[in-house]
């Protein structure tokens, strides 16, 4: 087993940080993936604040693995994420990245065993230096295995951070090929104009958000955008050596862009999307079906309108919940 001293040596560490080109075919990509409409502007999906962060902060998933003393055959997983977007992400933009290791503990799980549970920050600056959004993640390290079926089949059952328990009535309840862009012309979303003022209460749902089927094929796509050398999304033989079965698993990020899709649809907008913070409780397979959704907690005014927060989740073919979070929108007057 890794020595905690090892571990604990990491904090404080600032990773080496760089830049992050945030290209048009790879917020279309990301766009196609996730099932969200094509735009006709250079607003890019609110999920580029996790994906910038990570593409820029100087070490690919598999050098950051590395430096936990890890790789993606021990199966890592993405514990939980807390993004904040303060300046809409734009196409065609170069963000620069810095970021550090902030704290690791030393758990034990009862699907797992030990393990240990890391945590860094990043922020993406834009171009005039100011902080266009910040991402702090959290990955766990498997630090033993485990024999029988739930080997690392999902994170262990540690409370959430968020302090968000699953919704009552919603179940108990993680880090290649690239697809082409089409030549055919594909739907475009009009840029969202203001939103017509509107009453919102507390207790009042969200409209959910459905995915029928999640592909295999587009976990392979955002491996690529990712460099995610993870192979429980695309290889087969990993999962049946990890336990998972024959089924791809899908990528935490692409649950995450479910949600964001789900609030970013209430809000009129992508630029109504202000911050989540999520904990990943389960794996979502190729071919479950999804539905975000989430509930209003509080609402309260800001130069724009209102801020709305909400209590999410993400749950597989109606049962499980795989993802619960918290979550602010912004609600134009």
């Amino acid at each position: 087993m890794v020595p905690f001293e090892w571990m604990r040596e990491l904090v404080g560490r600032t990773l080496p940080g760089g830049s992050f080109e945030l290209e048009h075919y790879r917020n279309w990509l990301t766009n196609d993936v996730l099932g969200s409409p094509q735009r006709n502007d250079d607003l890019a999906h609110p999920m580029f604040c996790y994906y910038a962060t990570i593409g820029g902060m100087g070490l690919s998933i598999a050098e950051l693995f590395e430096l936990a003393h890890s790789s993606a055959e021990d199966g890592p997983m993405f514990g939980e994420c807390d993004m904040e977007v303060r300046l809409p992400l734009r196409t065609g933009t170069t963000y620069e990245v810095r970021g550090e290791i902030t704290d690791v503990k030393r758990k034990q799980g009862g699907a797992i065993g030990t393990f240990d549970l890391l945590t860094f920050r990043l922020e993406v600056l834009s171009p005039g230096g100011a902080v266009a959004g910040a991402c702090t993640n959290s990955f766990i390290f498997p630090r033993q295995a485990v024999s029988g079926d739930h080997a690392r089949s999902v994170v262990p059952p540690e409370p959430s951070a968020t302090g968000t328990d699953p919704p009552s009535g919603r179940g108990d309840h993680p880090a290649a090929s690239t697809a082409a862009v089409p030549t055919a012309a594909v739907p475009t979303a009009a840029v969202p104009t203001a939103l017509a003022r509107r009453r919102v209460a507390v207790g009042d749902e969200l409209p959910e958000r459905i995915i029928e089927s999640v592909s295999a094929e587009k976990m392979k796509t955002m491996a690529a955008l990712l460099g995610d050398p993870n192979s429980i999304h695309w290889d087969t033989d990993a999962l049946r050596r990890l336990g998972l079965g024959e089924r791809p698993v899908n990528q935490g990020p692409n649950n995450m862009g479910y949600v964001v899709d789900m609030l970013a649809d209430w809000a009129g907008g992508p630029e109504g999307f202000r911050c989540l913070k999520v904990r990943f409780a389960g794996n979502v397979f190729a071919g479950d079906r999804l539905v975000a959704g989430g509930r209003v907690t509080a609402t309260r005014p800001c130069p724009e309108g209102q801020l709305v927060d909400c209590e999410v989740w993400l749950t597989r073919d109606g049962a499980e919940t795989v993802l619960t979070g918290a979550a602010t929108v912004s609600l134009a007057s």
